[in-house]
């Protein structure tokens, strides 16, 4: 025997609740009288603390050997007594374990309350303040791990969709005029760390977002927050933290979001229309007019980028294979054409390179790689055509010459 159904019988109105249960009968009877005794709100507890435990008879009407037929049964024996009728029973589901499924005359009853803003306003004060302690967060915690969301797998309809946007106008945000402390932020942005959108994800937030187009009073509203962060210098100095560290990534072989990417001709005249009227920021200013601070900082910054062996092996990696194009090296060469080294930045150079070996020490240039660089200076006029050594360069040619000569015959 799996299980059996019960009946228990008001001796004074005879109205009867229909159960089942896996257990004994008297142990089902001793569980209704507790749920009597501690108060529980129920209908059938209710009837007993109200007519006393012993003015029912209890009775078993079958025994099954399987939970599917005892829920079968539990339907037949509640639909056959009508005992989801007030008038004749106690029952307030048709049982069989399928939930709260109410009596017509419960659903009416239902159907005619409704709360009042008084009310919800009641309830709303009276919840005010509360705070759920961290046990209890972490015993609900606990108790809702591994088990999936509800609504997981599950999408909503477009008419329910309709009918959910429609229910909400007019209802301002539950967070309207309200602010986050710095404590929600951290935690907020602590629990997004190390999070990363699918592409699908991506796309899918891509599209919802095509077509809408930001009122005037909006972008205006988001022009003046910019301005107002910007004007905060703690808030400059973190976006100049969060750039930089940008900078690094992309050098380092970071593939831009955008490569491989083209703006539409329509993209490119809206961004056009847009800087109509604008000055650009780099207005009057002169490309390389840097003070002798800035570039001192520029040159620190990159010594210690390069002094990291992580980053350089990183640098070397991206810059392996690298071929550049012809086009690449005229422009390199036109723009380069009619520059000259001031004398004071080949003496730093010639200090700088003092003492290290030549990169091409002990290196031999392949047959194959002589003849592409012979190749590549045909028609090319000699370095030095139409100049002539000054006698300083001669002497030192003469010297560096004598030198070498007496080191081998040494």
């Amino acid at each position: 025997m799996h299980g059996l159904i019960y009946c228990a019988q008001n001796l004074i109105n005879k109205k009867i609740y229909i159960g089942q249960t896996i257990k004994t009968l008297e142990e089902r009877k001793t569980s209704h009288k507790q749920q009597a005794v501690s108060r529980i709100n129920g209908y059938f507890a209710r009837a007993i603390r109200k007519h006393s435990f012993d003015k029912f008879d209890w009775s078993i009407l079958t025994e099954e050997d399987t939970q599917d037929k005892l829920d079968e049964a539990e339907k037949y024996w509640i639909k056959t007594l009508e005992t989801m009728n007030p008038k004749y029973g106690y029952n307030l589901r048709s049982g069989g374990g399928v939930g709260m499924v109410f009596s017509l005359d419960i659903i009416k009853k239902l159907k005619k309350y409704k709360r009042t803003k008084e009310h919800i306003n009641k309830f709303r004060i009276a919840r005010m303040g509360h705070s759920v302690s961290k046990e209890t967060r972490e015993k609900i915690s606990i108790g809702n791990k591994g088990k999936p969301s509800p609504m997981k797998g599950k999408i909503f309809s477009e008419e329910h969709r309709k009918k959910l946007s429609l229910s909400h106008i007019g209802i301002p945000s539950v967070m309207k005029g309200k602010h986050h402390t710095e404590t929600s932020k951290i935690n907020m942005s602590l629990a997004k760390i190390g999070k990363k959108a699918s592409m699908e994800t991506k796309q899918k937030m891509s599209l919802a977002r095509k077509g809408i187009k930001m009122s005037k009073e909006f972008c205006e509203k988001s022009s003046i927050n910019s301005k107002e962060r910007w004007a905060n210098p703690e808030t400059r100095e973190k976006m100049s933290i969060g750039m930089k560290k940008a900078w690094i990534k992309r050098k380092i072989g970071f593939v831009s979001p955008m490569k491989g990417k083209y703006h539409s001709e329509e993209s490119k005249k809206k961004m056009s229309i847009a800087l109509i009227g604008k000055i650009p920021w780099n207005k009057g200013k002169k490309t390389g007019s840097q003070s002798e601070d800035t570039i001192r900082k520029k040159r620190m910054a990159m010594k210690k980028q390069w002094a990291d062996p992580e980053i350089k092996e990183r640098r070397i990696k991206t810059m392996i294979g690298r071929k550049r194009t012809k086009e690449s090296i005229e422009k390199f060469r036109k723009k380069r054409m009619g520059h000259s080294v001031s004398e004071e930045t080949r003496k730093k150079i010639s200090i700088g390179n003092k003492g290290k070996p030549s990169s091409m020490k002990g290196k031999i240039h392949s047959e194959e790689s002589k003849r592409k660089m012979s190749l590549s200076h045909i028609g090319l006029p000699v370095g030095m055509t139409g100049k002539h050594h000054t006698e300083e360069t001669k002497q030192r040619m003469r010297l560096a010459k004598i030198g070498k000569t007496l080191s081998k015959v040494g």
